[in-house]
Formats: structure tokens, C-alpha cells, sequence
């Protein structure tokens, strides 16, 4: 079972710390922690809450992944905002869903990254969208 001090120096590692400042805190030399870290019991905690901490992390990064589709959407359908606002919003939105065209892999008559006036950002979006599509077809064929 581990010690206290020795639970203290997972989390202080946990957070950052590097092994000199984590000694220097739990007041113990460098040695000391060395020795910890060849510790089966030692390594396995540190394996398991950084495990922990992974989990913990990706959901924050979840929600916050959420938060910012959501503005780039919002950004893409406000009619205040610039065409050019609305454009890179659409193609960030397109390129983290992995719809990204390059210029190379559509027709040349084909490909154009603007809006025409009579067209609706979500329509403008479709077309982004089926175009990457189309791409991503010819490029498996």
C-alpha cells in the first residue's frame, strides 16, 4: 500500500510538476522519488490516475468541442456577420468533420469557395458539403 507522501507526489506529478519541484514539495530528496518510481505500486497509480486524468480531460475537451461548433455555426448563419466570417466558419465546420475540399481534387468550373448572392449560408453549406463529398468519391474511385 503506498504512503501518503507518496500518493501526494502522484498528484503533484499529475499536475505537472516535474520530479525535482514534486521532491522539493513533499520535502524529500530527488533519490527518494526515483526509488518511488520503481515501485510496481507506485508506477501502477501513476498509470491509472493519469488514465483517469485522460478521461477527465477528453470530456472537458468534449464539451468544450461542442461549445465552439456551436459558435462556428452561429457565426455561420448570422446574417451580420460578413460573408467572410460566414465562409471560414463553414469551411472550419467542413474541415473538422473531415468534408475539406482542396482546390486540386475538384474541377476547376466546379470549385468556387463563395457564396453567390442569392444563396443561404445553409445552402451555401450543402454545396460545400456535396462537393467534399464528391471529392472524397472520386478519390476512393
Amino acid at each position: 500500500m503506498l504512503k501518503p507522501e507518496q500518493r501526494n507526489a502522484i498528484q503533484f506529478i499529475l499536475e505537472g510538476n516535474g520530479y525535482s519541484e514534486t521532491a522539493k514539495r513533499l520535502g524529500i530528496t530527488r533519490v527518494t522519488l526515483w526509488r518511488w518510481r520503481d515501485i510496481p505500486e507506485f508506477q501502477e497509480e501513476l498509470e491509472r490516475q493519469r488514465g483517469n486524468r485522460m478521461v477527465e480531460l477528453r470530456a472537458q475537451c468534449d464539451g468544450a468541442g461542442e461549445e465552439a461548433l456551436m459558435t462556428l455555426i452561429a457565426v455561420m448563419r448570422d446574417p451580420d456577420s460578413g460573408p467572410s466570417a460566414r465562409v471560414r466558419a463553414a469551411c472550419s465546420i467542413l474541415d473538422r468533420c473531415g468534408l475539406t475540399v482542396q482546390p486540386k481534387e475538384v474541377a476547376p468550373q466546379v470549385f468556387t469557395l463563395a457564396p453567390s448572392q442569392d444563396e443561404t449560408p445553409e445552402s451555401f453549406v450543402q454545396r460545400l458539403t456535396k462537393m467534399a463529398r464528391d471529392a472524397k468519391e472520386q478519390e476512393q474511385n
